[in-house]
């Protein structure tokens, strides 16, 4: 998948290397192997069982994209399912300010190699009241790390992360989003039962 999304990089411009590569790695693994595939299988995570209170940070501004990471990292870190060096990864990885980890309505997910330091499949959101600068013209109000063991067992919650960013209702509500309590309802409505292809709705009144 590397040699392919190379490839293209050479003839044509990607707007979103993580969506054009999951929609790739769907449409070139047939469904019978997927169903097959033990990291395809419902026990992988959904977002709501990533993004939860306890690692949502509510803030009202960052002074720089550095910080912000810093800031959104820090519950992973606590946890340890990351390790400083991942953080120091990530911040690495954006420095050129490509805008590949932009996902969606002033949304970012930094990442890393798992190599890296990732000792457990995780997410981590930070909410931004006043906007930080990513590149020019990015301006960013959710950041969510993303820390993956390894190339599969995360598809399947950062599936349900893109359609959430890509709906910018559901982006302004968790911008607007006064508790941690508050934005993991957003992302619960976003757990995908797989088998009958629905989407749940576990938002409360």
């Amino acid at each position: 998948m590397d040699r392919i999304m190379e490839i293209i990089g050479k003839y044509a411009v990607i707007q979103n290397s993580q969506s054009l590569l999951l929609e790739l790695k769907q449409y070139l693994m047939p469904e019978r192997e997927l169903r097959n595939n033990p990291f395809m299988a419902p026990e992988m995570p959904d977002l709501s069982d990533l993004i939860v209170p306890d690692t949502i940070t509510l803030a009202r501004c960052a002074k720089s994209w550095e910080e912000a990471v810093r800031m959104a990292a820090e519950p992973l870190l606590r946890r340890g399912s990351i390790t400083a060096g991942y953080v120091q990864a990530m911040l690495e990885a954006s420095e050129s300010r490509d805008p590949y980890i932009i996902i969606g309505h002033q949304v970012a997910i930094p990442h890393a190699d798992p190599e890296c330091g990732v000792h457990e499949v995780s997410m981590s959101l930070l909410r931004l009241e006043e906007p930080v600068c990513y590149a020019e013209g990015y301006m960013i109000h959710v950041i969510v790390v993303i820390a993956a063991k390894d190339k599969y067992r995360h598809l399947r919650s950062l599936n349900q992360l893109m359609k959430l960013a890509g709906n910018q209702e559901e982006v302004m509500a968790l911008i607007e989003a006064d508790t941690p309590e508050k934005i993991h309802e957003i992302a619960a409505a976003f757990s995908i039962d797989e088998e009958r292809g629905i989407v749940h709705e576990y938002r409360m009144a």
